[in-house]
C-alpha cells in the first residue's frame, strides 16, 4: 500500500480483509497441494496466483509492525502457513516470528493483572485492557514459539535443515539471555532451542552415510521422503504441542458455552 493513510490501514485491518486471504490460501492449498512423497503430477493452473498471494500477505504483516496488531500478524502466518505445508512452497516466516521476540513488548516490565488469556482467533488487535499486561506478553511468546516450531516442521526432513535453521538458532539463544524479565518467554526459547539442535543432529547424521552431493538434485529431494514427520524430533514435539493446544481449545470452547448458557437463563 503506497498512501498510508488512516483509511488505507483501515480497508486493509479487518475481519473481511484477513478471511479474503485465507480463503485464497485454502483455495491454491488445495488446487496446488503436493502429494505425500512431496512432488506434484501436474501443475495446477492456478499455481501463479501463489506469489502474488503471499507478497500481498507479507505487505499486510508489515504495514503495521507495533505489538497491539501481532494478533493479526498470526492470522497472517497460519494462512502463508498452510500453504507450505499443503504445496511445499518456501516462504521465509521466521524473520517475522523472530521480530515478534524482538519487540518493546519483551523489553518491558509487564503489569500484572487478573486478566483472561486471549483467544487469538477471534482478535485483530489487542483489547486496550490487555496492553502491556503479562497475559498478553505470555500470549504472545507462547503463540509465536508455536508458530516457529510448526514453520521448521516443515523442513524438518530437509537436507538443508542444520543449515536453514542456523539463523534462528543463533537469534534465539541470544534472546534467551537478554529476556529475563520475562520467564515464560525464556522457558519456551530453551525448548525450542532443544528441539531445532537435536533435528538439526538428526539430520547432520543422516546425511552423513550419503554417497550423493548437493549437486544431485533429484535424491536430494528425495532425502528423508519416506519418513514420517513425526518421527524427526521436531515433529515428534510438534505432535505433542498440538496435542496440548487441542486441550486447551475444547476446554475454552466448554467455558464459552457454560458462559452462554448462563447469560441465557
Amino acid at each position: 500500500m503506497k498512501l498510508k493513510t488512516k483509511e488505507g490501514f483501515q480497508a486493509v485491518y479487518n475481519w473481511q480483509y484477513i478471511h479474503s486471504l485465507d480463503f485464497w490460501s485454502l483455495v491454491l492449498s488445495l488446487a496446488c497441494e503436493k502429494n505425500s512423497n512431496g512432488s506434484r503430477s501436474e501443475p495446477s493452473a492456478l499455481q501463479p496466483l501463489i506469489y502474488p498471494l503471499v507478497q500481498i500477505t507479507i505487505g499486510v504483516i508489515k504495514l503495521i509492525p507495533t505489538s497491539q496488531y501481532y494478533p493479526l500478524r498470526f492470522h497472517c502466518i497460519r494462512l502463508l502457513l498452510r500453504l507450505i505445508q499443503q504445496t511445499g512452497t518456501f516462504i521465509p516466516l521466521t524473520p517475522f516470528l523472530l521480530d515478534m521476540i524482538d519487540s518493546p513488548l519483551f523489553k518491558r516490565q509487564p503489569t500484572s493483572t487478573s486478566l483472561k488469556a486471549l483467544d487469538w482467533g477471534y482478535l485483530l488487535r489487542c483489547p486496550k485492557s490487555h496492553e502491556n499486561s503479562r497475559v498478553y506478553a505470555d500470549g504472545v511468546a507462547e503463540e509465536t514459539s508455536y508458530l516457529l516450531l510448526e514453520d521448521h516442521a516443515c523442513m524438518s526432513k530437509s537436507i538443508g535443515f542444520p543449515e536453514l535453521v542456523l539463523p534462528a538458532l543463533t537469534s534465539l539463544k541470544k534472546f534467551s539471555k537478554q529476556f529475563n524479565k520475562h520467564q515464560k518467554l525464556v522457558g519456551h526459547i530453551k525448548t525450542l532451542v532443544e528441539k531445532l539442535e537435536a533435528n538439526k543432529n538428526f539430520v547432520e547424521d543422516k546425511r552423513a552415510h550419503l554417497g550423493f552431493g548437493p549437486k544431485d538434485r533429484a535424491r536430494s529431494l528425495a532425502f528423508l521422503a519416506d519418513l514420517p514427520p513425526e518421527k524427526t524430533p521436531i515433529g515428534a514435539h510438534l505432535r505433542l504441542q498440538s496435542k496440548i493446544r487441542d486441550q486447551k481449545r475444547a476446554a475454552l470452547d466448554r467455558s464459552a458455552h457454560k458462559n452462554i448458557q448462563v447469560d441465557d437463563d
